[in-house]
């Protein structure tokens, strides 16, 4: 797996240190990072994808960059988008990494595209925040909600990155979103 080979170079890094710099590491997380496409944004469970590969889900309060760091990680500039308006992302919006060449074409016009998902194929999910985002209450407890009955329920998570405001540290519903995973 292509994984476990740049892991093995990681270990060796870190075994034997040198002068590695950022485009040393840049060059190992592209090797990670291969493919990557939008898949669906879901509103509800129903609306998530088959669960037929790993999940790497992302949370925090609206504003504190996940949709940035979802580009940083896939080195692409607008794959999620950001904005300085909080609460943009308005659903659980998933990628698909290192999915079958052509995916896109697949899911943007239908077309019946051979191949398949690499091994080491993953989701990344990019959550809506919590906190600043200016919409009605109802709209905020149905993202509770449904985050709550993701992480309860999704079989396929594997690992949630919960991020936090380094200016203004855990808040009591960061502390909500820590008991619950």
């Amino acid at each position: 797996r292509p994984c476990n080979i740049v892991y093995d170079v990681l270990d060796a890094m870190i075994a034997f240190p040198s002068d590695n710099d950022n485009a040393t590491f840049e060059a190992l997380c592209n090797a990670l990072v291969r493919r990557t496409v939008f898949v669906t944004g879901a509103v509800d469970m129903d609306g998530c994808p088959e669960a037929d590969r790993g999940e790497v889900a992302f949370i925090g309060r609206s504003n504190v960059g996940k949709s940035s760091l979802v580009n940083m990680l896939t080195n692409r500039k607008s794959l999620a988008f950001t904005s300085k308006t909080p609460g943009k992302t308005q659903q659980f919006n998933y990628f698909a990494v290192n999915d079958k060449p052509d995916l896109e074409r697949q899911i943007r016009f239908g077309d019946d595209v051979a191949g398949s998902a690499d091994r080491d194929a993953f989701y990344i999910v990019d959550l809506p925040g919590f906190g600043f985002a200016k919409v009605p209450q109802q709209q905020r407890q149905h993202w509770s909600d449904f985050m709550d009955e993701y992480l309860r329920l999704r079989p396929n998570l594997r690992v949630v990155f919960h991020l936090i405001d380094a200016r203004h540290g855990p808040t009591e519903e960061d502390g909500r979103i820590m008991r619950k995973v």
